[in-house]
């Protein structure tokens, strides 16, 4: 299985992670409801969700990339 590279991944969760925590944080600092599926209260755990998610998805992608980098070196892949 080919793997991409470590500068497209890290551009792919980099971008997917700053464009969520973005809308999240301009979800949590509107003075008005922009979106009209969600309360103002909605509004706000959506904002606050989507900060989280995109937490959590750089530390995932991290924790992954060092899990094979310690394979690769265990195993002496150069």
């Amino acid at each position: 299985m080919h793997r991409s590279s470590l500068a497209l991944e890290a551009f792919s969760v980099g971008n997917l992670a700053w464009m969520a925590a973005t809308v999240g944080l301009v979800f949590q600092e509107a003075e008005s409801q922009l979106c009209l599926s969600y309360l103002a209260d909605s509004q706000q755990r959506a904002g606050r969700g989507l900060v989280v998610v995109a937490v959590a998805l750089v530390i995932a992608w991290l924790a992954r990339r060092a899990r094979l980098f310690l394979r690769d070196v265990s195993a002496g892949v150069d």
